[in-house]
């Protein structure tokens, strides 16, 4: 009974096993590398903020609802930032018609030998 067919069989089988096994190996690695790395799309800002509010809502529902009552999961998703920028014209200032003093016309205070009249 045990003909050369049915040996075939069973390495057929073996075959088809050790290949289920090699592929769920392989979706199982790809699946941990994909979840090690969708953390790293994230930027340090999205991330940072997911922690801080999760850290405060939960301890929120914690002091209202006791603790171990609720688990709390955050996703933040930022935009581009945009900046909007007009400029204006230079503004003219308006210049005062006074005259300008000279060095010899000023008054130091406290200065020994100096005075308006240049003594």
């Amino acid at each position: 009974m045990g003909g050369p067919s049915t040996e075939k069989g069973l390495e057929m089988r073996k075959d088809l096993t050790a290949m289920r096994r090699t592929a769920i190996r392989i979706l199982a690695v790809v699946g941990i590398v994909l979840l090690g790395v969708a953390p790293v799309f994230a930027g340090p800002d999205e991330i940072a903020i997911e922690e801080q509010l999760a850290t405060r809502l939960q301890r929120s529902l914690d002091s209202i609802y006791g603790p171990n009552n609720f688990i709390v999961r955050v996703g933040v998703t930022l935009t581009t930032p945009r900046y909007e920028v007009r400029y204006t014209q230079q503004s003219k200032a308006a210049v005062s018609a006074e005259p300008k003093k000279s060095i010899q016309d000023e008054y130091y205070a406290g200065i020994s030998g100096h005075s308006k009249s240049g003594t």
